[in-house]
């Protein structure tokens, strides 16, 4: 499931990340399958999505979002 499709304080692993224009910067995020995060915040009307990747808060854009697949 993709990642801007899950509700808020869900808990999961990535599963795999799509190739897009950013996927290098969520490497460097550290959003690499096999990952675990939660979503702690997903902003109404397509704003960001707030993550906890182990102790790092990242703020992502929905398109990026799109591009995380976890379970």
């Amino acid at each position: 499931m993709k990642l801007s499709q899950i509700e808020n304080l869900f808990t999961g692993t990535v599963i795999k990340v799509l190739e897009s224009a950013f996927t290098g910067n969520l490497f460097e995020f550290g959003i690499v399958p096999g990952a675990k995060l939660t979503l702690i915040r997903k902003a109404p009307f397509n704003g960001p999505v707030y993550i906890k990747v182990e102790d790092n808060l990242i703020a992502l854009r929905r398109s990026e979002a799109d591009c995380i697949l976890v379970q």
